[in-house]
């Protein structure tokens, strides 16, 4: 059984800011300093919408492998499938060949 991922007040704020975006437009950022739940908002974001499909760009695998590992501590059983990570060299790499 997976955990549902729950958002502090500051994120939480953020989090719905970001739907409204989304419900404007098809594309959205979240912009905040580091170490402040970005990649939280995100998963949640992940979790609520398990029948999309989500890329997140990184500058290299350590940071993708750290916070899926934050992950496990913060929604235990969550493993989102529906969430590839990519870093920003592949991601211009794979343009190069599409």
């Amino acid at each position: 059984m997976s955990s549902t991922i729950k958002l502090y007040e500051h994120n939480q704020k953020a989090y719905d800011a970001l739907l409204d975006m989304l419900g404007e437009r098809d594309r959205a950022c979240v912009i905040k300093p580091t170490g402040t739940g970005k990649f939280v908002i995100i998963a949640k974001m992940v979790q609520d919408n398990p029948d999309k499909r989500f890329l997140l760009l990184g500058t290299n695998d350590y940071m993708f492998n750290d916070q899926m590992a934050n992950l496990t501590e913060i929604a235990p059983g969550f493993t989102p499938e529906n969430l590839q990570f990519m870093t920003y060299s592949a991601s211009l790499l794979a343009a190069s060949f599409s």
